[in-house]
């Protein structure tokens, strides 16, 4: 019984869950944030980026993805603070991922 069961629960969750892929970005070097959040305030100034990809152009269902970083070091409260937000669209997957960072 308790082999029907198990058996049972793994087939289950296995219905449930989702598949995710990470954006991917071709300067990877803009996108510190993203990959990072202990990056945000680092540079002790106000900093933002806004990348966008389009890959396998003119393909049904082509990758596109765009993103914002944004980050600042704060005084008031002892450490940086960063905002990233991007939209990943690949087939019929979209994603929209909003992150707030402290470091």
């Amino acid at each position: 019984m308790k082999k029907i069961i198990t058996s049972v629960i793994l087939v289950g969750m296995g219905l449930l869950a989702h598949a995710q892929q990470d954006a991917q970005f071709s300067q990877n070097f803009f996108t510190k944030l993203n990959t990072n959040p202990a990056y945000a305030g680092t540079s002790n100034a106000y900093c933002a980026s806004l990348d966008y990809r389009d890959q396998w152009v003119g393909f049904p269902g082509d990758p596109k993805t765009i993103a914002f970083n944004g980050d600042a070091w704060l005084p008031m409260i002892g450490g940086g603070a960063g905002l990233t937000a991007y939209s990943d669209a690949l087939g019929f997957e979209n994603t929209l991922e909003i992150k707030l960072s402290y470091s």
